[in-house]
């Protein structure tokens, strides 16, 4: 699962890596009491690296961007109205202007490169 390790590598950022990982703990948490799958994790990460290319990610900010990353791409997924209901949800689609929609070529590439890092 997702960490700060992984982050780094997959977004090309140097967030300090933490034995007890934050990170970790919320995205293991939201998956296993939520009805997420991995195709919103995916999804999740495109926005993380989109957002990324704006603007900083760091330990004090990563982890409620990362949440509403994954709490959009799951509303998106679901067709669910996004009402922006998490603090930070209003924030990140204003700072991606909307731009959710994630094409097969980019979920692809992202899903490769998911997976190469969870295997290694």
């Amino acid at each position: 699962m997702l960490n700060e390790e992984y982050l780094n590598k997959l977004l090309s950022i140097s967030l300090k890596c933490k034995t007890n990982s934050p990170i970790k703990s919320r995205v293991t948490e939201m998956f296993n009491n939520y009805d997420f799958d991995e195709k919103s994790l995916i999804v999740a990460l495109v926005y993380l690296e989109r957002y990324s290319l704006l603007y900083p990610l760091y330990n004090k900010n990563i982890l409620q961007i990362l949440t509403a990353c994954i709490l959009v791409a799951n509303k998106f997924l679901e067709d669910i109205p996004i009402f922006c209901s998490y603090p930070h949800e209003r924030d990140l689609v204003n700072k991606l202007n909307w731009r959710l929609f994630v094409d097969e070529t980019e979920y692809s590439r992202m899903s490769g490169l998911y997976s190469s890092q969870i295997q290694t």
